[in-house]
């Protein structure tokens, strides 16, 4: 049977061809089976590790485990099968033109995945004796990975360094860090009533969340890594001359530093929990409920992990002819739940392209190649670096 190397374009052809919508478990299911069996193939054990949280995760989603080797060192390859195209969009398919292929998901995360199959392949055939190899393929990564995060913090555990597979950037540097993000939703609900008879008979959800909206705006600090986005503002209420008894408002938080993170959910608590519209005398108090949907940590660039990004630079100009930087990302990814003190890790270590999460995305072909180069180059730095510290 021909190489995955071989059938690089073909493979990534089928994966693209196969919708995986997180919203459909069916598809991301049909990705893992088709991985399976490639991974098998190279002679990988394969381990499913169901989710913890059933009723936060797409129904019947599993993360896909490969493991290989033993010994006192284990490297974490890490991708995720799903994409943000539902069924119904336009963008099925993936086409090239010249040197591009274009399609839903094919950097995001199609390309990484292929990337992280042939550096297994040509790993493989000189496999370090000291080092374990656990390949992750997640089934959930674009809505967060609800109910996987206690398994990867366990599967990190015993880790000892990360590689992702998101895409590059578009210059093609990889990503030394990654902002962490919260989500919140504040529930209002009030008596609600009409706007000329009941103005001032009542208080207003609509309105609390307005104020809430905006003080929560105003805990952005961009120039010190912490951003507070209004995503939505809506209530029950469609009619001009009504007053709604229901609003929701909710915020998309990133922060650099987990402290950070920390003290601008204090202050969005406190936010919540303070009353801007006062009851007075025979008025209802609104009740307001405050959710975090999402609460993902922030991973910062270690001094552990600088030996590998200086020499995955180096392999990259050396491979690819061109001189990028280990940058930061503004998004998050499932490196962030994986990442505790002292723990290594590089993302980013996917193809080259542009236009993620958009029906223009693209990934230069070459790049499939020269990635997955980089990526042997620095498995096997590590594993060095790790003989010659014990």
């Amino acid at each position: 049977m021909k190489s995955i190397r071989d059938r690089a374009v073909p493979l990534l052809t089928q994966l693209v061809n196969t919708n995986s919508h997180t919203a459909n478990p069916k598809g991301v299911r049909e990705i893992q089976d088709i991985l399976a069996d490639e991974i098998q193939k190279l002679g990988l054990s394969v381990e499913w590790i169901a989710g913890e949280e059933a009723a936060l995760k797409p129904l019947g989603a599993e993360i896909l485990l490969g493991s290989f080797g033993k010994g006192p060192k284990t490297i974490t390859l890490l991708c995720h099968a799903d994409t943000v195209f539902p069924k119904d969009s336009k963008f099925q398919s993936m086409r090239i033109e010249k040197e591009h292929a274009l399609g839903p998901g094919v950097i995001d995360d199609k390309g990484g995945i292929l990337v992280s199959l042939m550096a297994i392949e040509e790993l493989l055939k000189q496999w370090p004796k000291n080092l374990r190899l656990q390949w992750l393929c997640m089934p959930s990564e674009e809505t967060g990975s609800q109910g996987f995060h206690e398994s990867l913090k366990s599967l990190s555990s015993h880790t000892s360094l990360v590689l992702g597979f998101e895409p590059a950037m578009d210059d093609g540097s990889i990503v030394c860090a990654r902002r962490g993000n919260k989500w919140f939703q504040l529930e209002i609900t009030g008596r609600g009533g009409h706007a000329g008879r009941d103005a001032g008979k009542v208080l207003n959800p609509a309105f609390e969340a307005a104020i809430f909206a905006e003080r929560a705006a105003r805990l952005s600090r961009h120039d010190a890594g912490v951003s507070v986005s209004v995503t939505d503002l809506k209530t029950n209420s469609p009619a001009f001359n009504v007053i709604p008894s229901q609003a929701e408002v909710k915020l998309d938080v990133r922060f650099d530093e987990n402290l950070k993170g920390a003290h601008v959910e204090d202050s969005i608590r406190s936010l919540a929990e303070s009353p801007h519209l006062i009851a007075l005398d025979g008025i209802q108090e609104l009740q307001k409920k405050l959710h975090i949907q999402e609460n993902c940590p922030a991973f910062s660039k270690l001094p552990t992990v600088e030996p590998v990004l200086e020499h995955a630079l180096k392999a990259i100009q050396q491979i690819e002819g061109r001189k990028v930087s280990a940058v930061r990302s503004g998004g998050s990814a499932d490196c962030n739940y994986m990442s505790r003190p002292g723990l290594p890790i590089v993302d980013g270590l996917g193809p080259v392209g542009s236009g993620i999460h958009t029906i223009q995305e693209s990934l230069h072909i070459p790049s499939l190649f020269t990635r997955a180069e980089i990526a042997v180059s620095v498995i096997r730095f590590f594993t060095e670096s790790a003989n010659e510290h014990g």
